[in-house]
C-alpha cells in the first residue's frame, strides 16, 4: 500500500510516496511550478504589523541546490535580496501567490536575488538529505539550484529571530544590500501587501542604482589642468 503522508512536508515539487519500503520522488504535474492557485490569489490581508522590520536578518548557513555552501544575508551583500522561508509543503501555493508577480516584473534584474529556504528540522529525514535534495533539484529549473538553500537542523534558528510562531504559513522578507529587512510578509499575496512589497523592492533598487553612480563617479580619473 502507498503511504503519501510519510514524506517530509517540504518536497514542494514533488509527491513524496513510499512503496514496498522504497522512496519514490514523482514530480507534481498537478501543480507546475510557479503555476498560479486559481481563486487564491487575492485574499483578505491578515498580516499587517511588521515583526522584524529594521532588524538584520538573522544569520543561516546550508547548502544549495547546486552543492554550494552559502551564508545568508552575507551572499546577498551587495544588493537587495527576496528571502523566503517555509516549513511545509503545503505553503508553497504562498509561495508562488507572491513569487510570480514579483518574478514578472523584476526577471530582467540583475540587482535582486531571490532565495527560498525550506526548513526540515526532523531529525528522522536527515539521513535522507541527499535524496531529497535531488528531488527537489530535478523540480526546479537550474539557474534557480543556487538560490534554494534546504535547511536541515532546528527550525529554531530562524523562528526564534524572526518570531515566526506558525510553522504552516510561507514568510517573506526582504532584505538591502546590508543584511537589514526592509518588508516582511506571510500568508497569501494581497493586493495591499504585494503592492508594498513592489514598490519597497522599486526603492531599494533604486537606492542601489544611486550608490552606483555615485562609486564610478568617485572611480573617474581626474583631468590635469593644462
Amino acid at each position: 500500500m502507498r503511504n503519501t503522508k510519510s514524506c517530509p512536508d517540504f518536497l514542494y515539487h514533488h509527491h513524496c510516496i513510499f512503496h514496498n519500503n522504497h522512496l519514490e520522488m514523482h514530480h507534481r504535474v498537478d501543480r507546475p511550478l510557479w503555476l498560479p492557485v486559481p481563486g487564491r490569489f487575492i485574499i483578505q490581508e491578515n498580516y499587517s504589523t511588521p515583526m522584524v522590520t529594521g532588524f538584520r536578518f538573522p544569520k543561516i548557513s546550508a547548502e544549495t541546490l547546486s552543492g554550494k555552501r552559502k551564508t545568508l544575508p552575507d551572499a546577498a551583500s551587495g544588493a537587495p535580496a527576496l528571502i523566503v522561508v517555509a516549513f511545509v509543503r503545503e505553503a508553497q501555493d504562498m509561495i508562488n501567490s507572491w513569487l510570480i508577480p514579483v518574478k514578472e516584473e523584476f526577471q530582467g534584474s540583475e540587482k535582486i536575488a531571490i532565495y527560498e529556504i525550506p526548513v526540515i528540522s526532523s531529525a528522522i529525514w536527515r539521513p535522507m538529505r541527499r535524496i531529497i535534495d535531488t528531488g527537489m533539484r530535478s523540480g526546479i529549473p537550474d539557474a534557480e539550484h543556487d538560490y534554494v538553500m534546504t535547511v536541515y537542523s532546528s527550525a529554531s534558528e530562524l523562528t526564534g529571530p524572526l518570531e515566526i510562531t506558525d510553522q504552516s504559513s510561507a514568510y517573506l522578507y526582504l532584505i538591502d544590500r546590508d543584511g537589514i529587512i526592509r518588508w516582511e510578509g506571510r500568508d497569501f499575496a494581497e493586493t495591499q501587501t504585494l503592492f508594498r512589497l513592489r514598490e519597497t523592492i522599486r526603492k531599494c533598487l533604486s537606492q542601489e542604482n544611486r550608490r552606483t553612480e555615485e562609486g564610478e563617479r568617485r572611480e573617474e580619473p581626474s583631468v590635469p589642468l593644462p
